[in-house]
């Protein structure tokens, strides 16, 4: 290649890399990624406080003498791989199982739903910090994996066969002309049409995931479970049993505030929101449907926020109540 021709593949070059126009999705992924994380942060605390409360309420009883416990049919015994224990409720010469025992999950499927998106989530942040294309598509299809673990969760709940799941196709590096794969505008455009690829294929499962789960459903009881309602009444009554006094009023409307956050927080469903930001992204990327602008992906993903926003506020509410308790205070 002669010096004009250097020169000129050099410029075409420098044009290449000056005019790469990619959109860069980075932060919405990662705001994606932090607010599925602060949730799952959040339902976890959640649901280790109310089991807690459950397996105290159980071991009260038991301890009382109204419930019995009992190795769970046919475990426990010399040469069983298995060991566990149940709570028994004896009435009228017959006894039902109430629950295992120690509970370990409230809401198993709320947070087992949470955790898969938080794997995909992570796969498609993944994509966004490959440095190269190869590691961009190997990250691509591990995200398309994590969607096959999702289908798969879902065809276990519904009792049908995991094996009937259709593997989703290895994603390939699209092809680029020579220039353009010198420069780093190649990586740029992998990594674009692997998030458009992800979340598309993504779309479905998402979907069905949520209508499946609702965690605004699994915690319908948050506000009875974590105590602010049998709080707020006990303050309520208080009130209204004697002249009302400083300490009286105060104690009420922090007692009412309480209940409102949990009852905020009961509304709440951030598994539907993250249906509606991954929408958005996904419609940006593969520019389908209505045009979506990246400034409607922001505002989805700020619903999501907020729907984190309110489980989070729970969590501090009970946190506070477990302090005061813990230092003699009263719930």
């Amino acid at each position: 290649m002669n010096t004009r021709s250097i020169v000129v593949v050099f410029m075409a070059t420098l044009i290449l890399t000056g005019c790469a126009s990619t959109v860069d999705y980075s932060e919405s992924v990662t705001r994606l990624e932090n607010a599925i994380n602060d949730t799952a942060a959040s339902v976890n605390a959640i649901d280790e406080d109310i089991t807690a409360r459950q397996n105290e309420r159980l071991k009260k009883n038991i301890v009382a003498g109204k419930l019995l416990l009992e190795p769970a049919d046919n475990e426990c015994a010399a040469g069983r791989e298995k060991c566990s224990l149940t709570v028994l409720k004896a009435e009228n010469g017959k006894t039902d199982v109430v629950s295992v025992y120690p509970i370990k999950s409230s809401m198993p499927k709320g947070i087992k739903a949470i955790e898969l998106i938080k794997v995909y989530v992570s796969r498609l942040k993944s994509i966004i910090d490959a440095d190269t294309a190869a590691k961009v598509t190997a990250s691509t299809n591990a995200t398309l994996g994590s969607l096959e673990d999702i289908a798969k969760q879902l065809a276990k709940e519904n009792g049908e066969a995991t094996s009937k799941i259709n593997r989703l196709s290895d994603y390939k590096e699209p092809a680029s002309g020579f220039i353009e794969w010198l420069t780093e505008k190649h990586v740029e455009r992998v990594k674009t049409e692997a998030l458009a690829t992800a979340t598309l294929n993504a779309h479905k499962v998402i979907k069905d995931l949520t209508v499946f789960y609702s965690t605004a459903a699994q915690s319908q009881k948050l506000a009875e479970f974590a105590g602010f309602h049998k709080e707020f009444v006990i303050k309520q009554e208080q009130f209204d049993d004697k002249p009302p006094n400083d300490n009286s009023v105060d104690a009420y409307v922090l007692a009412a505030s309480k209940y409102q956050i949990a009852l905020n927080a009961q509304s709440a469903n951030p598994l539907k929101a993250f249906e509606i930001a991954h929408e958005k992204l996904m419609n940006q990327l593969n520019k389908k449907g209505e045009k979506t602008s990246l400034a409607e992906v922001a505002s989805a993903i700020e619903h999501l926020e907020q729907e984190a926003k309110k489980i989070k506020s729970l969590v501090e509410s009970v946190k506070e109540i477990s302090d005061k308790a813990n230092k003699g205070g009263k719930s």
